[in-house]
């Protein structure tokens, strides 16, 4: 394919986990490789150049790693540097003030200035031309995008027959509720009976703030049926809430009664040693 190796080509291989060195395997894996690298669509080829760059895995790369990886693609050595065109492109090129180059970025830069990845493509069509032809892997990637096309639309349609299940099982529980005479003849009050009508005029925070509220409502009714209130936590409650015309100060006193209580067992347990070691002396 008259491509040199460097870099970009030994982290071709290692995603693909080619080993070369075992023979019953290497042509199949290769193979294997130049199928899934032919099938690639100019997204695919922009993440794994960003996956390639990006060694803390951070899902942005900096300026001078987009010119490291220019220099790899175009087999440039320092202290030379990219001539012609793609230097053209490189002094043109223009980055954000926080330094920071995402995938978004890259497919920005692919699109004002191709020559600084391209390389990488043409390795591809490379690949394409030399295993059986260019017309023939342009034929199955766009039977493919047919298929995943097609496969969206079902999800699509299976997602949409999901909600509409749910949709008309809220309407049975809301007719149910209301009688299904007022549930034709006044529609207008449906609302009244829909407990997601209320979120419908909602943000996002809204949602989010009222979501966690109900998670707090149902964890405090589990804890509730698990640990219901017994006769005597009850009897003890109207000692203590003032609505119910208790008083709170007497946990208080009984706090107080109680540590009273346990601090004169101390004393006269310290009191009652002293007398054991008192009486063992003189025996």
């Amino acid at each position: 394919m008259d491509y040199k190796r460097n870099s970009f080509t030994d982290e071709l291989v290692e995603l693909f986990s080619i080993e070369f060195e075992e023979p019953e395997f290497g042509l199949i894996d290769f193979i294997v490789f130049i199928c899934n690298y032919c099938f690639f669509e100019t997204s695919e080829v922009l993440r794994f150049l960003l996956f390639m760059c990006d060694t803390d895995k951070q899902g942005y790369i900096a300026p001078d790693d987009v010119k490291a990886m220019m220099n790899v693609l175009h087999n440039i050595v320092a202290p030379d540097t990219v001539r012609g065109t793609v230097k053209k492109s490189w002094r043109e090129l223009t980055f954000s003030t926080d330094n920071k180059v995402d995938f978004n970025d890259l497919i920005d830069i692919n699109r004002r200035f191709p020559l600084i990845f391209s390389p990488a493509f043409n390795l591809q069509m490379a690949m394409m031309r030399n295993f059986m032809g260019e017309s023939w892997w342009i034929t199955k990637k766009r039977a493919l995008v047919d298929f995943k096309i097609k496969a969206d639309r079902l999800l699509k349609k299976k997602e949409e027959r999901k909600k509409k299940k749910e949709r008309n099982k809220q309407s049975r529980k809301i007719i149910k509720q209301m009688g299904a005479f007022k549930y034709y003849m006044c529609p207008c009050i449906r609302h009244l009976y829909d407990p997601d009508y209320e979120t419908m005029f909602m943000t996002s925070a809204q949602k989010a703030e009222r979501e966690a509220a109900l998670k707090a409502k149902r964890r405090q009714d589990e804890l509730e049926a698990k640990n219901p209130n017994t006769h005597a936590w009850e009897v003890y409650e109207k000692k203590i809430n003032p609505e119910k015309g208790g008083n709170a100060e007497i946990v208080v006193e009984k706090y107080e009664n109680t540590e009273r209580f346990r601090e004169d067992r101390q004393l006269s347990r310290a009191d009652r040693k002293r007398e054991r070691r008192h009486e063992e002396k003189h025996i």
